[in-house]
């Protein structure tokens, strides 16, 4: 079955499951990084939000789920949001909003038409972008979304309002975490594969330190952070590389003979171009961090 078959005989199943008063929209949503996907939105009445469903994460699973059990995950996506709906009244109350505006890493050369719509400012050969996490109660999920211009107009606000708002507002909502990439790795992956990894390596060996947020989501901004980067120069009394791992997260690495520049530049193209998806990259090459000059260059 072809993705353009998949999304036909999906969207088809779905219309026929859903409620009468539910209408299913299929469109193109331009993502970061120039990518365009299929996404599925929902309306319906007395729902505020809906879901955003990208067939395409869901048609290579295709080869071990039926296409039926896909639809009815999606469905429940559905009715789970209806149940548990974000409270996006503050949408229109921007006193109400001020406390969730936190801010994200993009990069700009490949995201030129979408900064088109979105509030930002330049920062190196990134951008720092705007959003709003959507509370949802009690319940896990957190929506989020985008900040554009036409949202400032509606709150009268400008991109200075939303700077002073986010500089104070992510950390304190999205917090950090910086580990050294063996500790995060025992995080992440299951205890015996990461014993097995580790049996040889008593002592840290790897120089790399992983910089993210609590969420592990968009967490590269947390080099923004007043503070990180120059306290942990500081502790170890140089420079640092900073490899853009992702938008999720970036890597530090005190400054060393026993890498040049050119040689991470290129472990980061090969990392970009077989490991991370198109629209979470976030940089081709590596960052400095000068500590006699206490700033970030590119």
């Amino acid at each position: 079955m072809t993705y353009q078959e998949f999304l036909n005989e999906l969207t088809a199943y779905l219309k026929k499951e859903l409620p009468e008063d539910t209408r299913l929209h299929l469109s193109q949503v331009l993502k970061t990084n120039g990518l365009r996907l299929d996404c599925i939105t929902f309306s319906a009445p007395g729902l505020s939000v809906s879901p955003a469903i990208y067939p395409k994460d869901y048609f290579p699973r295709l080869s071990t789920c039926s296409l039926p059990s896909l639809a009815e995950e999606i469905l429940s996506l559905y009715r789970d949001i209806g149940r548990h709906s974000p409270d996006t009244s503050f949408f229109t109350d921007p006193s109400r909003l001020r406390p969730y505006v936190v801010f994200r890493l993009i990069q700009q050369k490949q995201n030129r038409e979408l900064l088109e719509a979105l509030p930002h400012i330049p920062f190196l050969d990134l951008a720092i972008v705007f959003y709003l996490l959507l509370p949802c109660g009690n319940h896990a999920m957190t929506g989020s979304a985008l900040i554009r211009h036409e949202h400032l107009k509606a709150w009268n606000m400008t991109v200075r309002d939303l700077t002073e708002l986010a500089r104070e507002n992510t950390p304190r909502l999205l917090g950090q975490e910086l580990l050294p990439m063996e500790e995060m790795l025992r995080k992440l992956l299951p205890s015996e594969t990461a014993k097995d990894l580790f049996a040889d390596n008593p002592k840290e060996r790897c120089p790399l330190y992983v910089l993210t947020n609590r969420l592990q989501l968009y967490g590269a901004g947390c080099m923004l952070y007043d503070g990180v980067l120059e306290t942990f120069a500081t502790a170890r009394g140089c420079d640092l590389y900073i490899l853009p791992s992702s938008v999720h997260e970036v890597l530090l690495m005190p400054v060393s003979e026993d890498f040049s520049v050119e040689e991470l530049n290129q472990m980061i193209l090969q990392v970009n171009r077989d490991h991370v998806s198109r629209e979470e990259i976030l940089s081709d090459h590596i960052y400095r961090y000068s500590l006699k000059d206490r700033k970030l260059l590119c």
